[in-house]
C-alpha cells in the first residue's frame, strides 16, 4: 500500500515502536534501514556493478552510517515515536521544507504501535495553494460578473417599466391625460401599468366633464337663459371689441336699442309663463330679421339690442324699417292672441361717441324719445334728446326728499325652508311712491341713487328699518328670524360701512348673528380686495353674508371660493325654466352641489311653481324666496304671516 501512495510531491512512511523505516514508497530504501531512534541507517555493501556483496555463509555485507537531523525534524520524530498524532512542519539539514502529517497504527498481535507519516515539500503546498486562490479567484469573478449580468439584466426587467410609469406620471402632472402605458407583463407591474391607464382615463374623463360643465357655465354667463340670446354681459365685451379693434380701420355701426310696448301688461294679466313664451318668439323673429353679421342680445327684461354693421351700399332706414315690422305683428301664444309693437332707439358709433357708455346712453335716449313720440316707432339719436337727462336731473332731486316727505316705504320678502312650512327670514325690498302718487321703480331710482350718492343715506335708513322691524318680531318671540339687507356697490367701498352697521346693530339691539348683509357679485369684484376684507369683517363680527343673482356673471364660480360669503341666491333666471329644461335643471342642480361642497347654503329666488319647487326639493336647495310660498308684505302682513306660522307649529 506504501508503494503504490504516490502523489507527485507526497510520500508516506511506516515507522515501528523502535523508529525504524519498515516501509517507504520508494524501493530502493529497502536496501538501507533507518532508525530515528539511534540516528543510524544500515546500508547493504554492493560493488562496482552494483551488486549487492554476500559473506560466505549468504548474508548480506552491511555497514552502519549516522543519520544527520534538523531539530524540526527530530522533534516531529519524538512526536512519532510517542505515539502521538499531529500535523508538523520541518526543515531538512539542507534546508528544504517539508509538511508531514502523522498517526499511530495498531496491529492484532503487535504490543507496541507502528506510525504512518505523509510528507509532502512546503513548496508543492504553497504552488498547489496558489493555485487554489487564483482558481477561486477566477471562479469568484466569473460569479461577481455573471451576478453583475444578472443584476443589471433583472434591474432592466424590474427598472426600465418603472421609469416608463415615473416619466407617463410627469406627463400626468405636467397636464397630458393622454398618455398610456403599454402592458406586456402579467406580474405586478402589469398591474400597476393597468392601474395607471385607468387612473388616468378616470381622469381624463373628469376633465372632460369639468371642461363640458365649465363650457356650459360660460355659455350661460353669456346668454340669457330663456331665449339663449347673448347677454348684457356680452354686449359689452362684444361693444369694446368694436371700439377697440374697429377704430382704426373707419367702420361704422348701428345701436338698435329695442323695447317692447306695454309689454309689462301681458306679464301681469297672462302671468310670466306667457310672457317668457311671448319673449322667445320675440327673440326668433329678431334674428330673423338680420343677417349674420349682426349681433343680438337680450339686454334685460323686454329690452333687445342689435349692432349693424354699415356699408355703403347700405340703406340704413331700410334695414331698421325691415326689422321693426317684422318684430311687430301678431303672436300665437297657448291659443292667445297678442298683437305686439316695440319702439327703438339708434346711435352711430362713431358719430355719437366712443365709448361703451355713451353709445349705450345716446341709444337709450333714442329710445326714450321714441317711446314719448307715441310708441311702435323709431328713431335715431339727436342731440336734442339730452334734454331727456333733466328728467333725471329732477328725479334725483325728489329722491333727495323722499326720506323727509316719507315717500320711501320697504316690503318684506318672506324667505322659507324647502317644504313651506317654516318662515326662516326676510328680504327687505325699498318702494318708493311719490306724494302725487306715482310709483317710481327701483330699477329707476336706485341707479340715480347710485349715481347721486344718495344711496349711502338711503341705505342706511333702509338698514335701520329693516333691524327696527328685526327687533318687533324678537319682542313678539320670533327669536330666529333672520333679515337680509342689500349693499350696493357704492356701500361697499365706503370706508365707514362696517362702522356704520354695527352702530345699527348696537343701536336696534338685534343679535349680528340675525342680519345678513345681500351683495351683488358685481358690486363684490369692483374692488376685489377691499370687498374680501371688508366682507371678512361683517363675517367675524357674526354678521352672515349673501351672494346676490348667482350665476348672472362668469366670475361667480372663479370668486365664490375666495369671497366670505355664508349663502348663495341663485338668480331667477337659472329658475324659470328648470322644470322645462333639463339642462338648465342639471346646472341648477350643479350649482346647489358645488355650493354645498364648499359649505354654503343655497337660497332660490324667484321661485313660482310647484314644478320649479319640486326640482329644488330634488337637488336639496336648502330656502325658497318666490311667489310660489309668499310675495313681498307690508310689515303688518309680514307679521301676520309670522303669527298664522307660529299658529300652524
Amino acid at each position: 500500500m506504501i508503494e503504490t501512495f504516490n502523489q507527485g510531491t507526497s510520500y508516506a512512511y511506516l515507522l515501528d515502536s523502535n523508529g525504524s523505516v519498515i516501509a517507504h514508497i520508494d524501493r530502493n530504501k529497502s536496501q538501507e534501514l533507518y532508525n530515528y531512534k539511534n540516528l543510524t541507517k544500515t546500508v547493504l555493501t554492493a560493488d562496482k556493478d552494483g551488486n549487492l556483496l554476500r559473506q560466505k555463509n549468504g548474508t548480506f555485507i552491511t555497514s552502519k552510517q549516522d543519520i544527520s537531523l534538523s531539530p524540526s525534524m527530530k522533534d516531529i520524530i519524538d512526536k512519532v515515536s510517542g505515539g502521538e498524532t499531529g500535523i508538523g512542519e520541518y526543515t531538512t539539514t539542507d534546508g528544504e521544507k517539508f509538511i508531514c502529517s502523522y498517526r499511530p497504527v495498531y496491529f492484532p498481535g503487535l504490543n507496541e504501535h507502528w506510525s504512518l507519516l505523509v510528507v509532502r515539500r512546503y513548496s508543492s503546498i504553497m504552488e498547489f495553494m496558489d493555485n487554489v486562490i487564483r482558481d477561486s479567484f477566477i471562479i469568484a469573478l466569473a460569479s461577481f460578473l455573471i451576478a453583475i449580468y444578472l443584476i443589471i439584466l433583472f434591474s432592466r426587467r424590474l427598472l426600465n417599466p418603472l421609469f416608463e410609469i415615473l416619466t407617463a406620471t410627469n406627463e400626468v402632472k405636467n397636464g397630458n391625460l393622454t398618455v398610456k402605458l403599454p402592458i406586456t407583463r402579467h406580474d405586478e407591474i402589469g398591474s400597476l401599468a393597468d392601474n395607471f391607464n385607468k387612473m388616468v382615463a378616470a381622469l381624463l374623463a373628469y376633465r372632460q366633464k369639468q371642461d363640458e360643465n365649465e363650457k356650459h357655465i360660460k355659455n350661460m354667463a353669456y346668454h340669457d337663459a330663456l331665449t339663449s340670446l347673448p347677454n348684457r354681459i356680452k354686449f359689452k365685451e362684444y361693444l369694446e371689441e368694436i371700439i377697440q379693434t374697429d377704430q382704426q380701420k373707419g367702420q361704422h355701426y348701428a345701436i338698435l336699442f329695442i323695447d317692447l310696448d306695454e309689454f309689462k301688461l301681458i306679464n301681469d294679466n297672462f302671468g310670466h309663463s306667457i310672457g317668457d313664451n311671448l319673449l322667445i318668439n320675440v327673440s326668433q323673429r329678431i334674428v330673423a330679421s338680420t343677417d349674420k353679421n349682426s349681433f343680438i342680445c337680450r339686454f334685460g327684461g323686454d329690452e333687445f339690442i342689435i349692432i349693424i354693421p354699415i356699408t355703403e351700399s347700405d340703406t340704413l332706414t331700410d334695414k331698421i324699417n325691415y326689422i321693426h315690422s317684422f318684430i311687430c305683428g301678431e303672436y300665437k301664444i297657448a291659443n292667445n292672441i297678442f298683437h305686439l309693437s316695440a319702439s327703438i332707439g339708434v346711435a352711430l358709433y362713431p358719430d355719437n361717441g366712443n365709448t361703451q357708455e355713451e353709445l349705450l346712453q345716446k341709444a337709450d335716449s333714442a329710445l326714450h324719445s321714441a317711446k314719448n313720440s307715441g310708441r311702435n316707432n323709431w328713431c335715431f339719436f339727436h342731440h336734442s334728446m339730452l334734454s331727456n337727462s333733466y328728467e333725471q336731473i329732477i328725479l334725483t332731486d325728489a329722491l333727495r326728499n323722499a326720506i323727509a316727505n316719507n315717500e320711501l316705504f320697504l316690503v318684506y320678502q318672506p324667505q322659507f325652508n324647502i317644504d313651506g312650512t317654516q318662515v326662516v327670514g326676510f328680504e327687505t325690498l325699498v318702494r318708493w311712491k311719490q306724494t302725487n302718487g306715482e310709483m317710481i321703480s327701483p330699477g329707476k331710482f336706485i341707479p340715480l341713487a347710485e349715481q347721486s350718492g344718495l344711496i349711502l343715506p338711503i341705505g342706511q335708513w333702509i338698514l335701520q328699518q329693516s333691524c327696527k322691524f328685526l327687533k318687533r318680531t324678537n319682542d313678539l318671540g320670533y327669536e330666529n328670524i333672520k333679515i337680509s339687507v342689500n349693499l350696493s356697490p357704492v356701500q361697499l367701498v365706503d370706508n365707514n360701512i362696517i362702522d356704520s352697521i354695527s352702530a345699527v346693530i348696537e343701536e336696534t339691539g338685534i343679535r349680528h348673528s340675525q342680519l345678513t348683509i345681500e351683495i351683488t357679485e358685481t358690486a363684490a369684484i369692483k374692488s376685489l380686495d377691499d370687498s374680501i376684507a371688508k366682507l371678512t369683517q361683517l363675517r367675524e363680527k357674526g354678521i352672515r353674508v349673501a351672494l346676490d343673482d348667482f350665476g348672472t356673471g362668469y366670475s361667480s364660480l372663479t370668486y365664490l371660493r375666495t369671497l366670505p360669503v355664508n349663502f348663495i341666491k341663485i338668480d331667477k333666471s337659472f329658475i324659470d325654466k328648470i322644470s322645462l329644461d333639463s339642462t338648465q335643471s342639471q346646472l341648477v342642480g350643479y350649482i346647489i352641489d358645488m355650493a354645498h361642497t364648499l359649505g354654503t347654503t343655497v337660497i332660490a329666488e324667484g321661485v313660482e311653481d310647484f314644478d320649479q319647487l319640486k326640482e329644488l326639493f330634488e337637488y336639496g336647495c336648502d330656502y325658497i324666496q318666490g311667489y310660489v310660498y309668499g310675495k313681498p308684505l307690508s310689515e303688518a302682513d309680514a307679521l301676520k304671516v309670522l303669527e298664522e306660522f307660529a299658529q300652524i307649529q
